[in-house]
């Protein structure tokens, strides 16, 4: 009997996380290709309507699941990898990250202490308020995915440079990303978003130790996403 119940527990749970997908509407879809070395993967990215809106992208085998406030910051994140042994999630509560599941196939139960600035876990949209600010620069809260580790990050705008992505000629506004404090000067990543809507085109990090290839994430899917620019003058954006 009590394995029933637990059965049934977890079918409810299903379902009722099924219907909330289904309900849910696309509103952006994107595809990225994601290079290490000589490793090529493609990334498949969404944006779904709800309260909380989320961000789901999926490569190989792993699925996360980024839900956000109504400033894009990261309220929670799931990673599912079978692969990998991951089933985490973890969720903002005030200054504090609850991080629960199980990773690499070790189960954890941790509290980390963090501030009062913005946690950033999906960049690709989380910088479009502060692209739309006036804002020079700004610090948020990141997990390292293949870590765990939670470090502050600050963003720096670089102005805006030509990319040729496709074929097109895109202005981009360029962001580089710095560790904070007295690490800054050992670590970067750059990120472009195009001009006006902040799609997200492309990134350039590194890849591990010093002489390790760089990651680099680039657009695939049609620039021509007229959606996006309706979505802006709605304040959807």
């Amino acid at each position: 009997m009590r394995k029933l119940k637990i059965i049934g527990s977890a079918l409810l749970f299903w379902l009722c996380c099924t219907q909330s997908l289904l309900a849910a509407t696309v509103l952006e879809q994107h595809q990225y290709t994601r290079t290490f070395g000589t490793e090529t993967a493609t990334m498949r990215w969404q944006r779904l309507s709800g309260d909380p809106e989320q961000i789901v992208t999926e490569i190989n085998a792993e699925v996360d699941r980024t839900e956000m406030d109504v400033n894009l910051a990261t309220r929670s994140w799931r990673v599912s990898d079978e692969e990998k042994k991951t089933q985490l999630k973890i969720e903002r509560h005030f200054n504090h990250l609850h991080l629960t599941g199980t990773f690499a196939g070790e189960a954890i139960d941790h509290w980390k202490n963090i501030d009062e600035a913005p946690w950033f876990q999906t960049m690709s949209i989380s910088f479009r308020p502060f692209l739309d600010s006036s804002d020079e620069k700004i610090r948020f809260w990141i997990v390292r995915p293949d870590t765990l580790g939670i470090h502050k990050l600050k963003a720096i705008k670089k102005g805006i440079e030509i990319l040729e992505i496709q074929g097109e000629q895109i202005k981009a506004q360029k962001i580089e990303l710095r560790l904070s404090g007295l690490a800054a000067p050992f670590w970067k990543a750059t990120y472009w978003f195009r001009e006006g809507d902040h799609l997200f085109l492309r990134y350039l990090g590194p890849g591990g130790l010093p002489g390790s290839p760089k990651i680099v994430v680039e657009i695939s899917s049609p620039l021509n996403q007229a959606g996006l620019a309706a979505m802006k003058n709605q304040g959807q954006l």
